[in-house]
């Protein structure tokens, strides 16, 4: 997804699920570890997060350094919930691929897109920011370097920028 795509997606979701996207393009998580994210896992001073194994795709657990976006969404969401980051009318989410999701993907009109995709955004950007494959492993939590490039898909106009 571009910029545009992600700015006007974020306008045509309902603010709960705007600040989940928004922290998942900010983190490279996916939808279960940003969704079942705990307070208890936040450290406002180091700007760090951290998944447990147990809620771990390959059951390692995930050091999520946060940058100042993901610090002020989190900042927004202190106070809603006792225990639980994200929630909706105080409870905590269980699932974001909601029809307001479906809805409002529709409306921006981006097609064959799911809520993991955003997972595959956040890694192209950073791929396309500079960052080399062995900093992107370790921060979305790939065992190689191969899983990195499944999720890192370059633009063409990028690799021209490099050639040149």
């Amino acid at each position: 997804m571009t910029a545009e795509q992600v700015n006007l997606l974020l306008s045509e979701l309902p603010l709960h699920q705007r600040e989940t996207v928004l922290f998942a393009l900010c983190t490279g998580l996916g939808q279960q570890n940003v969704l079942q994210l705990e307070w208890a896992q936040v450290n406002f001073v180091l700007k760090h997060a951290w998944v447990r194994a147990t809620h771990s795709k390959n059951r390692r657990p995930i050091a999520v350094p946060l940058n100042e976006t993901a610090i002020n969404v989190l900042k927004r969401q202190v106070g809603k919930h006792e225990t639980r980051v994200f929630t909706y009318a105080g409870k905590p989410l269980c699932t974001a691929n909601t029809r307001a999701w479906r809805a409002a993907l529709k409306r921006v009109g981006i097609k064959d897109f799911r809520w993991h995709d955003l997972r595959h955004t956040w890694a192209t950007w950073q791929r396309q920011a500079g960052k080399p494959t062995h900093e992107l492993q370790r921060l979305g939590s790939w065992r190689s370097g191969v899983m990195v490039e499944r999720y890192a898909h370059l633009a063409p106009d990028h690799l021209a920028n490099a050639a040149n």
